[in-house]
């Protein structure tokens, strides 16, 4: 398994983070395989806090034991042996709405999330929460058949999760709340990731 960053603001190729492991052949869950129609599953570890330099990180992993991180990690893993997800990512810097575009731009997709619908503690606005980094938050799209197995494999490991959206085809990410729906990003028009399909 590889995983990692590159950076589209440069005149060279450059990847700047990189996580290297193990895993069963095809039980790989790849970021560029999503399909119109999938739900959008995000879980997250929210026994946590905030970062000590940063309003955009959520720390949650040095007050935990190896076990329960073991624990945490290993839903990604339980998921892809059982070949029931589409897709999926780490959240990352972007948060999750940024890392969901990065998803769909290159899966060749778009979303729309229910923003009510996100896993979030209690003592953080929304709209800080939006853009938080977590220590362990995963975003992955599943067909609809999949989404219950999916959140319990989530739960069971200690992380809150719920369906927050949908796949569909028109390549845009947009938000919904309150019954009104704003376009985030036209995948069509600009690029997040600067990273072809």
């Amino acid at each position: 398994m590889v995983g990692g960053h590159t950076h589209p603001d440069t005149p060279y190729s450059s990847l700047s983070v990189a996580v290297l492991g193990r895993v069963k052949r095809g039980c790989e869950i790849k970021s560029n395989t999503a399909l119109a129609g999938d739900d959008v599953i995000a879980a997250y570890d929210l026994d946590g806090k905030l970062g000590p330099t940063s309003p955009y990180s959520w720390e949650g992993i040095s007050r935990k034991n190896p076990d329960e991180i073991e624990r945490m990690y290993d839903s990604m893993k339980n998921l892809g042996e059982r070949r029931i997800v589409r897709s999926g990512k780490d959240i990352s810097n972007p948060g999750i709405i940024g890392t969901l575009g990065m998803l769909c731009e290159a899966s060749g997709v778009g979303a729309v999330v229910d923003i009510e619908q996100i896993p979030k503690p209690d003592e953080i606005p929304l709209s800080q929460w939006l853009l938080i980094h977590p220590s362990t938050g995963f975003i992955v799209t599943a067909s609809s058949q999949n989404t219950e197995e999916v959140i319990s494999i989530f739960e069971r490991s200690g992380l809150s999760a719920s369906k927050i959206g949908k796949i569909k085809q028109k390549c845009s990410v947009s938000i919904r709340m309150y019954g009104r729906e704003v376009e985030v990003f036209n995948l069509k028009k600009e690029s997040i990731t600067g990273v072809l399909r």
